[in-house]
């Protein structure tokens, strides 16, 4: 991997987080940037630094990691201790989806068992003095369980074009929808296995 060929997946994958109509796989991270305007950039040493210590792959996912984290992220953020602290606690969850999936579920289902929410549905329950959001979306910002549940749980339950319709908040919401529907493509999971977990944790379980 060139200097030029990390900034460009850099340049791509930002605007994918940030740009509505710009889709990462639809145009095979393809952007328009000069080679040359990018050889007078001043934080072209990060990039070359970058090109010796990563291999593309693990430089995506890198970049991925800390998107999903800070959308507006600076390329020089991602060397420092925190930028490799977000990757390393990223891959931690990545590499293993369905068991951090099925722990964030149990903790959900003690909520039930404790009789702090009644049913599961109760984590989609609109109400007007808790954040104007579902407790789920709460418990996402709160880092209670996984961005990566929260967008499972939605590929099967589809409850973010609801949630979009009754959502009065026009800045924290906004931003973790983008992030969850910018980040789907990305996670490959098998949905139906994914269903059967949620079946066998909150149905099988009465």
């Amino acid at each position: 991997m060139t200097p030029f060929d990390a900034y460009t997946k850099y340049v791509a994958l930002k605007l994918h987080f940030k740009d509505p109509s710009y889709d990462y796989f639809k145009f095979n991270g393809h952007v328009k940037v000069s080679k040359q305007t990018f050889e007078s950039r001043k934080d072209y040493y990060y990039f070359q630094k970058i090109s010796k210590i990563y291999k593309e792959k693990d430089f995506e996912d890198l970049l991925l990691a800390n998107l999903i984290k800070t959308p507006d992220m600076w390329i020089g953020n991602i060397l420092s201790d925190d930028g490799k602290r977000t990757y390393y606690e990223w891959k931690k969850i990545h590499q293993s989806v369905e068991y951090s999936f099925t722990q964030d579920l149990l903790k959900l289902q003690s909520l039930i068992d404790s009789g702090e929410f009644k049913s599961f549905d109760s984590f989609f329950v609109f109400n007007k003095h808790h954040a104007n959001w579902p407790p789920l979306v709460d418990f996402v910002l709160r880092k209670e369980i996984t961005i990566e549940t929260f967008i499972i749980m939605n590929k099967i339950l589809n409850f973010i074009v609801k949630f979009d319709s009754n959502i009065e908040d026009e800045h924290v919401w906004p931003e973790l929808r983008r992030v969850c529907v910018k980040y789907t493509p990305f996670l490959g999971v098998s949905i139906p296995r994914y269903k059967e977990i949620m079946k066998q944790t909150f149905l099988e379980k009465k």
